[in-house]
């Protein structure tokens, strides 16, 4: 029996259950009583309490995006978190969007009350700052927590820039079609941890997850391929039609799991993932680095590389012309144009009062 099969035993079915990534509610993993298990592996236990647990990387809505368009909707339910820089939230974000610092977002949900809204919303340019945020939120029991879909790029054009200046063809010309093994079966990487339980560890990553660079550029990984692994993540026989030279196909909501393709990353390389636009990518790595893997997105993805390709084949090429809107923003360092409230030493809006929906929210799957 595996440690944290003892773990699971041994803590009540329903508590684990409220922090799984099907829970209707918050449960944060910090509220899960099994502090006198022993671990004697780290990362095996920590993998196996993810999966266990809704296995929210692999599941069917990963990476849980959320479309402008429903924020723009149903905003007043949703709990907006802006993780821009002051100058940009300054300069336009949306109403009542609340600016927060990647870092300290957990600290942020524990000390406010997300559970009283629909949802909570990570806010960003271009979509990869908040699709990895919310992967490492989610591992730790943050169940409604979404990330913007491309970010504040689509929600207003002033920003569009952010992804319009990134799309590129630089290396289209350099694809090969070669089928690339993913190599022997390998041990986890060591985590270094203080902690002596699996949720204890998992939170301990988190909190050091969310303050970590997690962004390459192609150009560094093209210049030194030997020094990464490599990783593809869509479909396969997109795969297989032309891929960066070396890279390896995970196949999306499969390959991300013990008895898959995960053991098989080489812990001794920086790992490189791209996907068509960077965003599921994004939350990949965030999954990996809980892991200990030194994890990377190639921005943009494969828009940033093969952009024309990409709009030839209709794989998922970015178009500000379909995709952008001049949704309101609301100017300065307050939240909302309407008077502010303090809570928690945050200057924020009143939150309107929650509402039934009588529309569902999209959001979900695919692999952008």
């Amino acid at each position: 029996m595996t440690i944290f099969k003892s773990i699971f035993l041994i803590a009540s079915l329903a508590t684990l259950i409220g922090f799984s990534s099907c829970s209707t509610k918050f449960e944060p993993i910090s509220q899960v009583d099994i502090s006198s298990i022993a671990i004697a592996d780290p990362s095996q236990a920590m993998v196996e309490l993810i999966q266990l647990n809704g296995d929210y990387i692999n599941a069917k809505g990963s990476p849980y995006l959320l479309d402008v368009s429903d924020v723009y909707l149903y905003k007043s339910q949703y709990l907006l978190l802006d993780l821009r820089s002051v100058s940009d939230y300054e300069s336009g974000h949306i109403d009542g969007a609340i600016r927060v610092e990647r870092s300290n977002l957990l600290d942020y949900l524990k000390k406010n009350n997300p559970e009283t809204y629909e949802k909570v919303i990570l806010i960003d340019n271009t979509g990869f700052e908040s699709a990895y945020a919310a992967s490492i939120l989610r591992a730790v029991g943050y169940s409604q927590v979404y990330p913007l879909k491309n970010g504040m790029a689509v929600w207003n054009k002033q920003f569009a820039s952010n992804w319009t200046n990134a799309l590129s063809n630089k290396y289209s010309n350099q694809l090969e079609t070669t089928n690339n093994s993913s190599g022997k079966k390998r041990k986890l990487p060591e985590i270094k941890t203080s902690a002596t339980t699996a949720v204890g560890v998992l939170e301990e990553q988190a909190t050091r997850a969310l303050k970590e660079d997690f962004m390459v550029n192609i150009d560094d990984v093209m210049n030194d391929p030997s020094a990464y692994y490599l990783i593809n993540y869509w479909p396969k026989d997109l795969y297989q039609a032309g891929h960066l030279k070396g890279a390896i196909w995970f196949n999306p909501k499969t390959s991300l799991k013990l008895d898959a393709d995960l053991a098989n990353i080489n812990p001794a390389k920086k790992i490189a993932v791209y996907c068509y636009t960077g965003l599921t990518a994004s939350a990949m790595v965030g999954y990996l680095r809980l892991l200990g893997y030194d994890a990377y997105n190639i921005g943009y993805g494969a828009n940033g590389f093969m952009y024309n390709t990409l709009k030839t084949k209709k794989w998922h090429a970015f178009d500000i012309a379909e995709k952008g809107n001049d949704y309101p923003l609301t100017k300065g360092s307050k939240p909302s144009e309407k008077k502010a409230i303090t809570t928690n030493s945050v200057a924020v809006a009143a939150p309107a009062a929650p509402i039934t929906r009588t529309k569902k929210a999209t959001g979900g799957g695919g692999c952008d």
